[in-house]
């Protein structure tokens, strides 16, 4: 894969361009660039595969180089930051890729693999479309989260999302008009990307969207407007009715 490091730290790049050149020689590095304006050149000379793009830069954040890509031809990303949780949570609802710094060989090698894998697939563009819709709303019910499953990545707004049901490795789904989704990612994965989107875990393998929540019961059962209910764990009880309470 041909491949562009864009980062306005020449140490990091420097850094970056020494792993892959040691662990994945698979990675031609064609390049790099330290700010946007250099790094749009130079996509455009190149036409990589993948591009390693840091957050914030001179004269604009990577945000602002995936808005000015020619739709239909962008490159697959993986995002290297030091960012915040908020952005990283934006990563992981759109099903980007990311490695946080100082980079580790271990998170690079499976950002790599992902990355590999979605090429293959040619699913990047929903996913960084996907990416900017979100940045650009704050009604949470709105995002659009991501859920790989076999045939790609199917991508769903929070707030059709009743609840999500760990089974094993994965994760079932379940939307509120449209049946059941079965999720490659485990239930923790859907932890983060909900953890502002008023969820909860009930119970160690059920997190739950609040507003389908009727009531508790007093049999320790969260009664949804689905008509289902969902046993609450015992020892969550007290927590899971301080956040029905909760504004």
């Amino acid at each position: 894969m041909v491949t562009i490091l864009i980062d306005d730290e020449p140490a990091a790049i420097i850094e970056l361009h020494g792993m892959l050149r040691k662990k994945h020689p698979n990675l031609l590095v064609a390049g790099s660039a330290d700010n946007i304006r250099d790094g749009l050149q130079k996509i455009e000379t190149v036409k990589p595969d993948l591009i390693f793009l840091d957050i914030e830069m001179p004269g604009g954040s990577g945000f602002d180089l995936i808005r000015q890509l020619k739709k239909g031809n962008r490159p697959e990303i993986i995002f290297v930051t030091s960012q915040s949780n908020y952005a990283i949570q934006a990563f992981s609802c759109a099903a980007l890729g990311y490695v946080l710094k100082p980079v580790e060989w271990k998170p690079l090698a499976e950002a790599i693999g992902v990355a590999e894998e979605r090429i293959r697939q040619k699913n990047n563009e929903q996913r960084l479309e996907t990416l900017l819709e979100n940045l650009k709303t704050s009604d949470s019910s709105k995002k659009k989260i991501g859920i790989p499953h076999d045939r790609g990545v199917e991508f769903v707004p929070a707030g059709s999302i009743v609840y999500c049901e760990g089974e094993e490795r994965y994760t079932r789904i379940h939307l509120k008009e449209d049946g059941t989704r079965l999720s490659s990612y485990a239930i923790g994965q859907y932890r983060k990307m909900l953890a502002d989107h008023d969820f909860y875990p009930i119970h160690r393998s059920i997190l739950v969207n609040r507003n389908f929540v009727k009531r508790m019961n007093r049999a320790g059962e969260l009664e949804l407007t689905t008509k289902k209910r969902l046993t609450v764990s015992r020892r969550r009880r007290a927590e899971v009715e301080a956040w029905l309470k909760a504004d």
